[in-house]
């Protein structure tokens, strides 16, 4: 393995866990009952559902607006239960969502102390996410992690989603290295990990249990995995002297 001259990380399920915006799942749907005239336990089974079915279609793109694929979902939602919800009460919805994800972030085990060795180390920090700006800057704050990362950059910024190769060469760029050269760490073993990969970089995936509406993906058999990031840092300690190792174990 090359020396690791940059290490690039995912955000949402990455740099903070899920756990307490998936405790809000209920809430949501409860919103969501109101606004439409619905059943609470009704609504949100619909809206799981018309989550998942944008999450599905929209995936496959090379490039697309959350804002977009959240409004899709809500809409599934409220048709599959036979209600009507006017575009500007979808719209004040969605960015209620999205300040939801912003206000339940809880940042992870180690998160500033592991940025600020790897920039000691003179190793590129990245953050690179699929987000829309207007979720991708309420996370950095809520975070409070900007100035520890030498670049950052999002999926509306650069008009391409994870897995699509052209994303992370973007990431690439920004820290000018070669692939071979640099790990990208994310929970998602499709779009982060397989989509990392394919490019040939490094991909470690970090676990993440909570329960959201879109599919990750399994992971493989044989993949890196870490429970928090500061195993991160032994892997590179590792990758160091030579002895680092592929498999599906925790480092």
């Amino acid at each position: 393995m090359e020396t690791i001259r940059a290490v690039f990380f995912d955000f949402g399920g990455t740099l903070f866990t899920y756990e307490l915006l998936a405790a809000t799942h209920r809430s949501t749907g409860s919103r969501l009952a109101v606004l439409i005239g619905a059943n609470a336990d009704q609504a949100t089974d619909a809206y799981s559902s018309g989550m998942a079915r944008a999450g599905r279609e929209f995936s496959g793109k090379s490039y697309y607006l959350h804002r977009d694929m959240f409004t899709a979902g809500v809409n599934y939602a409220v048709q599959s239960l036979g209600k009507q919800l006017d575009e500007q009460s979808v719209y004040d919805f969605v960015t209620w969502l999205n300040r939801t994800i912003t206000d339940n972030i809880v940042p992870r085990k180690g998160l500033s102390e592991v940025l600020i060795e790897l920039r000691r180390r003179n190793i590129h920090v990245g953050g690179a996410s699929n987000a829309d700006i207007e979720q991708f800057e309420p996370m950095l704050e809520a975070l409070e992690v900007r100035p520890l990362f030498d670049s950052l950059m999002c999926s509306e910024q650069v008009k391409f989603c994870k897995p699509h190769a052209k994303f992370f060469y973007h990431a690439l760029d920004q820290a000018g290295c070669e692939a071979a050269e640099a790990i990208y760490v994310g929970d998602t073993p499709i779009a982060d990990i397989e989509g990392a990969e394919r490019v040939g970089m490094h991909a470690i995936l970090i676990e993440e249990n909570s329960n959201i509406v879109f599919d990750r993906g399994s992971p493989r058999d044989d993949q890196q995995m870490i429970k928090e990031l500061p195993e991160l840092l032994t892997y590179l300690d590792q990758i160091d002297a030579g002895i680092a190792s592929q498999g599906r174990k925790q480092t």
